[in-house]
């Protein structure tokens, strides 16, 4: 049987904590949450014609437009636009949220796991569950909830998320493998 005394001294957190990421694993941790959470001011999703006046845009800003009323962000059942915009689709603000939501709100989760109580496991699962609502984005994102909230659902404007999907892809694939390569501590 193993006793303290038999712990390496390079690695004492990892040997009584195993579960625990180590410090090098929770400053990383740290550095891509933020990476991602840049995301949601950074205007990496784009327009083929000018709307507004822009043709690139971030989350933020078009939750600011909308909010404010100028993205219209609405159809009807037949995929024609309302007029009115109390008339918004709650089906479609129900994606945005459920997707985009759920990614940004992981990252704020995994962020504050790796402060409070760094465990590998929550950092993998907060991760997996962000990686699949940022598939649902790219998957809503194709089948036009952005283009209607951006340009109106005209066939005119199109929206690409791509680079959007692809950073914070990118940063919960990482976050995944951060928290499963516990050599990184060593």
């Amino acid at each position: 049987m193993a006793s303290l005394s038999d712990i390496p001294p390079q690695m004492p957190c990892q040997a009584l904590h195993p579960g625990r990421l180590g410090k090098r694993r929770q400053r990383i941790v740290l550095f891509l949450t933020m990476i991602g959470l840049a995301s949601f001011v950074s205007p990496l999703i784009r327009t083929d014609t000018q709307v507004l006046g822009r043709t690139r845009w971030s989350p933020l800003q078009i939750a600011v437009e909308l909010h404010k009323g100028t993205l219209p962000g609405c159809y009807l059942k037949d995929h024609e636009l309302c007029d009115d915009p109390g008339e918004k689709i709650v089906e479609l603000a129900f994606n945005a949220v459920f997707g985009a939501g759920t990614a940004y709100a992981m990252l704020v989760a995994i962020a504050a796991s790796a402060l409070l109580f760094p465990w590998s496991k929550f950092v993998s699962g907060a991760s997996v569950i962000g990686a699949i609502a940022t598939a649902v984005v790219q998957r809503r994102g194709n089948d036009s909830d952005l283009q209607y909230f951006i340009c109106s659902g005209t066939s005119v404007c199109h929206v690409h998320n791509g680079a959007f999907v692809l950073v914070l892809l990118l940063v919960f694939g990482l976050l995944i493998w951060i928290a499963a390569t516990k050599q990184l501590d060593y």
